[in-house]
C-alpha cells in the first residue's frame, strides 16, 4: 500500500501530552511536523510510534526568541543536533513573506540574503549529508506578493532539496486555485524536479463547521498529486491563540477514512 501524504502539524507546545498522541492516533497520520521550540523527546516519541518527522525552526528571521534574528548557521545546526537521530528533513523559517514589513522589497531582499548564507554554512557544517532542506514556505495573504517573494528567492529554491508551501482556502473556489488551496501546483510548474511538502493546510474561514472542514480535508489529501511528498494538517492543538484551527474529532475522522488512499 501506498505511504499515506496525511500529516499533522503538531502542538506549538513544548511537551504534547497523552490526548494529542492519541489524536494523532486516531487520525491515522503517517507524518508529524515538529516545531524546534517543542522538547526533542516529541521527535523521539513520534518516531517511535512510527511516524516520519519534519523539524520546522518557527520565524527565526523574523520574531523567534528561540535564536536571535539575523541568526548564525552554526546556531541553528547545533541546535537541530538534537532531533538529528530523528529526522533528516529540517525547514529554516516559517512564512518571511507575513512579516509587517515583508511588503517592502528590501525586506524580501534581505530574507533571501540571509536564507542564502544561513543555508550555505548550515551545508559546511552537515559535511556528513544528513539532512535535506525544505525551502520556508510563503503563505498566501492578501498584499504579500507571492510572485515577487518566489521570483527573488529562486536560487535559494533551486539550492534547496525540497519547497515548503502552505495552502489556505476559505470557499470551494478557493481550495482549487493554484493561489491558494493548490498552491503546490503553482510551484510544481515554477520547479518541476523539487518534492513538495505542504507545510501546512486549512480552511481558514471563522464560518465552516468542522464537519464541511472534514470533508474539504478528505478531498484536499485524496487529490495531492504524487510530487507532493506530505501535507501537514493545521494544527492539531496547542496555545489559544490558535483555536479555532484545532483538528475536531469529526476532522480527525475524515482523514483516517482516507489513510493511505
Amino acid at each position: 500500500m501506498t505511504k499515506s501524504k496525511s500529516g499533522a502539524y503538531g502542538p506549538n507546545v513544548k511537551e504534547w501530552g497523552a490526548t494529542n498522541w492519541q489524536r494523532i492516533r486516531d487520525g491515522k497520520f503517517a507524518w508529524v511536523l515538529v516545531r524546534a521550540d517543542s522538547d526533542r523527546a516529541m521527535a523521539r516519541r513520534a518516531q517511535e510510534e512510527g511516524l516520519e518527522v519534519v523539524v520546522q525552526f518557527p520565524d527565526h528571521f523574523n520574531t523567534s526568541e528561540l535564536l536571535p534574528p539575523g541568526m548564525h548557521a552554526w546556531n541553528c545546526y547545533d541546535r537541530l543536533r538534537e532531533f538529528a537521530p530523528y529526522s533528516d528533513l529540517v525547514v529554516l523559517d516559517n512564512e518571511p513573506n507575513l512579516h509587517p514589513e515583508a511588503s517592502g522589497d528590501w525586506y524580501a531582499e534581505r530574507f533571501t540574503r540571509w536564507y542564502r548564507a544561513v543555508a550555505a554554512s548550515f551545508r559546511f557544517f552537515d559535511d556528513a549529508g544528513h539532512w535535506q532542506l525544505i525551502m520556508p514556505a510563503m503563505c498566501p495573504a492578501p498584499g504579500r506578493n507571492l510572485e515577487y517573494w518566489h521570483h527573488i528567492n529562486r536560487e535559494n529554491f533551486l539550492e534547496s532539496e525540497a519547497i515548503g508551501v502552505h495552502c489556505y482556502w476559505q470557499d470551494g473556489n478557493q481550495l482549487g486555485d493554484p493561489r491558494y488551496g493548490r498552491l503546490y501546483a503553482y510551484l510544481h510548474r515554477l520547479y518541476p524536479g523539487k518534492p513538495i511538502y505542504v507545510l501546512e493546510y486549512a480552511n481558514s474561514s471563522d464560518y465552516a463547521t468542522g464537519e464541511f472542514k472534514a470533508r474539504e480535508y478528505a478531498q484536499f489529501i485524496v487529490g495531492l498529486p504524487s510530487y507532493v511528498r506530505a501535507a501537514f494538517a493545521f494544527i492539531l492543538a496547542g496555545t489559544e491563540e490558535w483555536q479555532k484551527f484545532f483538528l475536531s474529532d469529526k476532522e480527525l475522522a475524515a482523514l483516517a477514512k482516507v489513510a493511505g488512499s
